[in-house]
């Protein structure tokens, strides 16, 4: 494969002809994004108002995060069309809403459920304080202060953290397999990313590291600078995928 360095250049050299398209789009996609988030906060009620309130809101998140997932795969169909014919239209954004959109509730309930599963360890240190107080105890060693919790914390989000990237880069290609292989199914698609990204989980970490000061534009943008930086993130990691699975054709065959 190519250096991550000439991906991100490739990705550059495509944004040339289609940037004020892709901004367009981003746009879009954020306000759509917003409007779903928004929608699900204004019907949301108080969790300490009663059990009823607290499935509702989780059950709102959830619909909010399979909305996102959906607008995510047609980002993704944009970028590869952009990325192997230099073309895409508005309509590809919603891909996900024609095409086999249970399966994307799938994966996204498989992406929320390893999101869970990687919190566990502060999700039980919390637990493990809160039920026993000063009793709590951090694999064998009992937590009498607060510093101590704070560095029992520390530890196990450090841990999560490193868990949740280790397996969220496994399943980094399934939407785009997904994308290019629409008779293959939610379980297919993970496997076949587990095993291009088997020994290529550091290339896309570092790849994606690289952005690391565009984020801190976002960050200081409130979130403005994303319209223009998203773009060259999503063409930069449709790079990667068509590198990767080496399927240059559109429409991709294993």
């Amino acid at each position: 494969m190519i250096s991550n360095a000439d991906i991100k250049a490739h990705a550059r050299n495509y944004m040339i002809g289609s940037y004020m398209f892709l901004m367009f789009v981003s746009i879009v996609y954020g306000f759509l994004a917003f409007l779903a988030q928004a929608a699900a906060d204004l019907v949301s009620v108080s969790p300490r108002q009663n059990a009823a309130g607290t499935i509702l809101n989780l059950l709102l998140s959830f619909v909010v995060a399979v909305f996102i997932t959906i607008l995510q795969t047609g980002f993704s169909f944009i970028s590869l069309n952009v990325v192997r014919t230099g073309r895409a239209k508005l309509r590809d954004l919603f891909l996900g809403f024609r095409y086999h959109p249970g399966r994307l509730v799938c994966i996204s309930l498989l992406k929320g459920a390893v999101r869970y599963l990687c919190g566990l360890p502060l999700i039980w240190l919390i637990s493990e304080f809160l039920l026993r107080g000063t009793k709590a105890e951090f694999f064998g060693h009992a937590l009498t202060s607060g510093w101590q919790f704070a560095l029992a914390a520390a530890v196990c989000i450090l841990f999560s953290l490193i868990l949740y990237i280790a397996v969220d880069l496994l399943f980094s290609q399934a939407l785009y397999l997904f994308i290019d292989h629409q008779e293959m199914g939610v379980l297919p698609c993970l496997k076949e990313s587990c095993r291009l990204m088997k020994k290529n989980r550091m290339r896309l970490f570092l790849l994606r590291f690289s952005f690391i000061g565009y984020w801190f534009l976002v960050i200081l943008s409130l979130g403005i600078a994303l319209i223009c930086v998203k773009p060259y993130m999503d063409l930069s990691d449709a790079s990667f995928y068509v590198e990767l699975s080496g399927q240059r054709d559109p429409y991709g065959a294993m």
